[in-house]
Formats: structure tokens, C-alpha cells, sequence
């Protein structure tokens, strides 16, 4: 998704295949190379002067750089900028490999200067990074526990966990709420259940100030924005990397899981309660992010991704996810 949003090039490369009985992968070798665990996405950024065919099927990857899970990859790309840079020799082939679940051979090339990939400031810092890992805690792991846990009290309870997670994504979104970065940056290198205390010493002060709030000020309508943004969205979709109105990492990390909300309507009978204001909120947000081509490029059809899931549901999934979280594991620690 980061990739098509900041138009950076690159080759997917299909790398999990269903096996014979449709429950579990056969993964593709180079993904096991380089990434033993075989989860995907997993990004080897290459040498591109390397003669075609040599960069991903033989393992030859001259200066090859690997980067394992979403939001590393995206906190690396927004740290780095400048591909040319880490290849000197580069010429303006594909530079970025993404092993992920696409079709053998199809690529994108987003246009733009092919060296230099300009990514805003603002869109990742230490404690952007943080909270992009807190929000995965709490809006990831229960979707999965929804959607594999087979029994029902337990899928309930995950059900609650995950409203009350994207409760507090959004009631984080927006430019006011810029300052809790300052007060997560003392504790981002420390255990992650600071990051998460102090999110919630944040929240809890912000649920205070709204209660003594006049009816007449609690009844504005806020512009809705991104994960503690400095900018606001706009209604056009932004033609270039220097629209104010990119989402940051956090944003990026847990769109996927609002996306297939649908998934869990289908599975478990799940809804979010449409006419509360959260979730209306939360629809906007939704909203402005597939205003985004980049993330428009990146979304699956909904039937095949109903179909991916079908098996979690039955709880017959055989992957590292669908194992873990059905020994009471947390699919974030995989």
C-alpha cells in the first residue's frame, strides 16, 4: 500500500500458492530464503543493475536489502527516500520486490522520478512508528481471534476488544491530538505496554475535557483527519506526494482491517453500530483513504478475499496466523 502511495516501483512476485486441500501454503523458495518464517509482505529491495531474471529466482541479489513485516517496511521507505542512494549504480528498473498474495508477473510502475522516491516528513517518526505497533495490538489481533476462535463467547469478547480499539484509533484522529506524539517519544524504545498506558492516560484526559464540553460545542462536527495529523483531507484525491493530506504509518497499519470489515459481517454476523458518531468517523476516515489511488491499486475483490478468509473462519486455516491464534496467542506476535 505505501508503495503505490508514494509511487515507488517495484515487482510483485507471487509467493503463497494453496495447497491440494485449499487450508494451507506452499510458499515460494526465495520467500524462504529470506524470510524463514514465510509471512508476507516481505520486501527485498535489489540490485537493479543485475541482469533480468537473476534479482528473484536464482537468490544472486548482489546488494540486496530484506525488510519483514507492513510497518517496518514502511517506517524503512520513509526513512531511506532515496532508492538511488542505497544503489548508487542504479539505473530506473524495478527496484523493490513485494512477495505478496498477486499474480505471477504483474507489475507497477507509478510514474514519477524512478530514483528518488520523495516520501513527506511527517508520514513516520519514532513515535508515529509506536503507535502505528499499538494500533496493530489492538485492532489486529482481535479480528483474528473474531474470525478463528470457534467458540462463540470468545468470538464475542474479540469483537468487543476490536470496536473498542477502532473507538480509540479515532478518537485520535486529527491535528489536535498531535501533542500525544510528544508524550509517547520518552517511551517508544521501552516495553510496548508504556506505549499503550500512555495512550490511555491521553485518552482518558481527552474523554474528561469532551464531558465538560457545552452541548453546543459537543454537538460541532469535527473535519475528520488522519491519525494525529498536522492536515486535514481534502474531498479531491491528492495527485502528488506533496498534497498535505497523506495518511501516516498509523493510518496505513490498520486501513486493511477496516477494509474487511465485511468479512467478519459474513462470517460472524458482526456489524459496527453505523449511527453512533464513532463509527460515522471512522467511515470518513475510510472514506479519504480510498480517495487515495495508491490505495484503490492495493484492494482485493472482496469474493476472493471472502474466500482467502473461509477457512480461518472454519478454524481449519493451517498457517503461522491461524496457528497461533487458536492456541490463544496473539496474531501481532507472530
Amino acid at each position: 500500500m505505501a508503495l503505490n502511495l508514494f509511487q515507488v516501483p517495484y515487482e510483485l512476485v507471487e509467493s503463497l500458492t494453496l495447497d491440494a486441500e485449499k487450508q494451507g501454503y506452499i510458499k515460494n523458495k526465495r520467500l524462504l530464503e529470506i524470510n524463514p518464517k514465510g509471512l508476507v509482505p516481505t520486501i527485498e529491495i535489489v540490485d537493479c543493475c543485475q541482469k533480468d531474471g537473476q534479482k528473484l529466482q536464482d537468490g544472486n541479489s548482489g546488494n540486496s536489502k530484506v525488510i519483514l513485516e507492513s510497518i517496518d517496511v514502511c517506517d524503512w521507505f520513509s526513512k531511506t527516500g532515496n532508492i538511488k542512494e542505497y544503489v548508487p549504480g542504479c539505473s530506473t528498473e524495478n527496484h523493490a520486490g513485494d512477495k505478496s498474495q498477486s499474480n505471477v508477473g504483474d507489475k507497477s510502475n507509478a510514474g514519477g522520478d524512478k530514483n528518488s522516491i520523495s516520501i513527506p516528513s511527517n508520514f513516520s517518526s519514532p513515535a508515529l512508528y509506536a503507535c502505528a505497533l499499538w494500533a496493530n495490538r489492538v485492532v489486529c489481533s482481535p479480528f483474528y481471534r473474531c474470525l478463528v476462535r470457534q467458540d462463540p463467547e470468545e468470538q464475542k469478547q474479540a469483537w468487543h476488544e476490536f470496536q473498542a480499539g477502532w473507538k480509540k484509533f479515532v478518537s485520535l484522529l486529527g491535528a489536535k491530538h498531535s501533542d500525544l506524539l510528544e508524550r509517547i517519544e520518552p517511551v517508544v524504545s521501552d516495553d510496548p505496554e508504556k506505549v499503550t498506558a500512555v495512550v490511555d492516560s491521553y485518552l482518558a484526559e481527552v474523554e474528561k475535557d469532551e464531558s465538560g464540553n457545552s452541548k453546543e460545542e459537543s454537538g460541532k462536527e469535527d473535519a475528520v483527519g488522519y491519525f494525529c495529523s498536522e492536515s486535514t483531507p481534502t474531498e479531491s484525491t491528492p495527485s502528488s506526494e506533496n498534497t498535505p493530506s497523506l495518511p501516516n504509518i498509523v493510518d496505513l497499519a490498520v486501513f486493511p482491517w477496516c477494509f474487511r470489515l465485511y468479512v467478519l459481517k459474513e462470517y460472524r454476523d458482526f456489524e459496527l453500530p453505523e449511527k453512533e458518531p464513532w463509527v460515522q468517523k471512522l467511515r470518513k476516515w475510510e472514506k479519504n483513504m480510498i480517495k487515495h489511488e495508491g490505495i484503490q491499486k492495493t484492494l482485493p475483490g472482496k469474493d476472493k478475499l471472502l474466500e482467502t478468509y473461509a477457512r480461518y473462519a472454519k478454524g481449519t486455516a493451517k498457517s503461522l496466523v491461524g496457528d497461533a491464534v487458536r492456541q490463544g496467542k496473539a496474531a501481532h506476535e507472530i
